[in-house]
This record gives C-alpha cells, sequence and structure tokens, in this order.
C-alpha cells in the first residue's frame, strides 16, 4: 500500500520542479508573469491574487507527507490517483 503515496509525493515533485523551473528558465526570456501580462484580458487577475500559491503549495506538502503515516489507509484510498493525477495536471 506504499506505492500510491510513493506515487503522489513523485507528483509532488513534478509539479513543484516544473513551476519552479517555469520562472527560473524564462521561455524566450519571459516569466510566466511577465507573458501573462502581454496579453491583457478579463481572466487575470491582479498580481498579488497569485501570493495564495505558497500556502496551496505549502499545504500540498504538508498532505503529501501525511499520507506516509500508518493510520492514512484510508485517506489514500478514498483518493485514489486523482492527487497523482492533478500534481500532473498542474505541473
Amino acid at each position: 500500500m506504499r506505492t500510491l503515496p510513493l506515487l503522489n509525493l513523485a507528483g509532488f515533485i513534478f509539479m513543484i520542479s516544473l513551476n519552479v523551473l517555469a520562472n527560473a528558465l524564462p521561455l524566450f526570456g519571459r516569466t510566466t508573469g511577465e507573458i501573462s501580462a502581454l496579453y491583457p484580458n478579463l481572466f487575470v487577475p491582479a498580481g498579488f491574487t497569485f501570493s495564495i500559491w505558497g500556502i496551496i503549495y505549502l499545504l500540498l506538502l504538508i498532505f503529501t507527507v501525511a499520507q506516509f503515516r500508518r493510520d492514512a489507509s484510508q485517506l489514500i484510498s478514498s483518493l485514489g490517483p486523482w492527487y497523482l493525477i492533478t500534481g500532473i495536471a498542474n505541473g
């Protein structure tokens, strides 16, 4: 039953790695935020709105680590592969 928590950890690391690389290695010399600012539209929120992602990633990390507790088997079985899928999709 340790396979799914390990896969979820790998999905979390994948997600964080790609998000860091998206800003560390800008596409064509521009970060994701700069590219987004080039095309004004009604769907892009104000820049400060994205600060919530730090809290979201922290909570995802806590959740990922909590899966390795002995009493987390019901939590893991209720999630199935969905947490892994969200990590890959976010990346």
